[in-house]
């Protein structure tokens, strides 16, 4: 589950308010040491030199600028460029490692207009190590279109940065599962509801029976029906649609192919437990200073890394992503995994503490049957002439099982951090997804009111 919470995310901090968690948000710290990466996009320090900080800086408002010409699912049918399906087209052929290696059609779309800037293999590095972490896929894996409508939806580029003011700027002591605890609880409270926690859904299909025609959704765990519905908000990851069975009517074949060619983020979080705070630059731990240490990422399969706390211990918390966490994941045992992250913290902090924790908790995303990846699924290139050929029909598209070729206005809505227009793959584009999903399905519920047979039945 995610950590953290950004100024700029103002459901997710209504909702703690709301659930009446304000006094347990906390600010992240951070490595106050730090002080060769001035972007302020990258927990650890940066390779690159003056000259090419500059020009990572600029690429970095560059691209962020751009982006905002990106127009797209889910608030539009079709995806533009500078109102440009041509223009969109063009950005989607390429993937976010091609635009790195300045392919020509970049330029002929605004992008490097200075037609003798050479980035450097460095700058390179550096910008597609931004990219990994950001959404937790290789740059060669992902649409290009799709990333800068990622940039656009979090507000920029150094928006989604680590630091003071960045996505990871607040956390909830405690931990975030106590949205989940206390969501249910006023569930509870306020409709009724009660949560079926750990209950796979394995069928969504049409019910039969007396009551089929007021609710004719069924829902299906193995054998047995869990429930029967007049309307659904579907809100899981389309990464997980293909394991359940579905009626045609509710998930047409159109949206299951383009959901189908989505690329999942790839993410393991580790948590280290320590007695102290080995790291800190205080004069009873000794220096850590930045320029004594290596880059973190050529130490280990660690990219991000930042200092916390769990329960009265000082903790490092250390994000692998992308390619790194495939192959950290296919490591024979825990041991060896354990062996590989404390080897890299030694190594990047200089200091034989780091190999002598309390606790190594590691959670792989990629092996837990219904995540199907983290942080979230993306776009790859090429792809989003699909949902532009078969009558709009998006990832977001609600379906009327009474419309034409089961796309209508609202009886089923999709909801996912994916389907977010605000900080897709964040607490906030769920949130921002699930309040749109929950609007489509309200708004039908009210034009098409339950018979009074169905209710005496309710």
């Amino acid at each position: 589950m995610g950590q953290w919470i950004g100024p700029n995310q103002p459901l997710a901090l209504e909702l703690v308010q709301t659930l009446g968690l304000s006094a347990s948000v906390v600010r992240q710290t951070w490595f106050v040491d730090d002080s060769k990466n001035s972007s302020g996009l990258i927990a650890g320090a940066s390779s690159l030199t003056r000259e090419e900080q500059s020009v990572f800086d600029k690429l970095v408002a560059d691209v962020s600028e751009r982006s905002r010409g990106v127009r797209g699912p889910p608030l539009d049918d079709v995806w533009t460029f500078e109102g440009s399906l041509e223009g969109a087209a063009a950005l989607d052929s390429l993937s976010a490692a091609d635009f790195l290696e300045q392919h020509p059609i970049c330029r002929s779309y605004g992008f490097f207009t200075d037609t003798t800037q050479v980035l450097s293999q460095s700058v390179r590095r550096e910008f597609g190590l931004l990219i990994q972490t950001s959404v937790a896929c290789d740059p060669k894996q992902l649409s290009f279109l799709a990333f800068l409508f990622f940039v656009k939806a979090c507000g920029g580029l150094k928006a989604v940065g680590d630091g003071d003011g960045g996505a990871q700027t607040f956390k909830l002591e405690g931990g975030a599962m106590q949205l989940w605890d206390l969501g249910s609880s006023e569930l509870k409270r306020l409709f009724g509801v009660d949560v079926q926690k750990q209950t796979d859904v394995t069928a969504i299909t049409i019910a039969s029976g007396r009551e089929a025609d007021q609710f004719p959704i069924e829902l299906r765990s193995g054998e047995a029906c869990i429930c029967t519905t007049r309307a659904l908000v579907v809100a899981f990851s389309p990464m997980l649609w293909r394991r359940v069975k579905w009626h045609p009517s509710i998930m047409p074949s159109t949206k299951a192919a383009l959901a189908a060619r989505l690329v999942g983020g790839r993410a393991v979080k580790v948590i280290v437990v320590f007695s102290t705070a080995f790291w800190d630059t205080s004069p009873a731990n000794g220096p850590a200073h930045s320029h004594e240490r290596p880059l973190l990422e050529d130490c280990g399969p660690i990219a991000n890394l930042f200092p916390s706390t769990v329960g009265p211990y000082p903790a490092l918390i250390g994000l692998i992503t992308a390619q790194a966490a495939t192959e950290f994941g296919a490591l024979p045992s825990e041991a060896s995994k354990r062996a590989a992250v404390l080897a890299q913290l030694e190594a990047f902090f200089g200091n034989g503490a780091a190999s002598k924790p309390l606790e190594v908790m590691i959670m792989d995303w990629q092996a837990q049957k219904l995540s199907g990846g983290c942080f979230a699924a993306f776009l790859p290139p090429a792809t989003v002439g699909i949902g532009t050929q078969t009558a709009h029909v998006t990832l977001e598209s609600p379906v009327d099982l009474t419309g034409p070729n089961g796309c209508g206005v609202g009886r089923v809505a999709f909801a996912s951090t994916e389907l977010a227009a605000s900080w897709p793959s964040y607490f906030e584009g769920a949130l921002d997804a699930g309040y749109r999903a929950a609007d489509k399905v309200g708004s039908w519920l009210d034009t098409h009111p339950v018979s009074r047979d169905a209710r005496s039945r309710l």
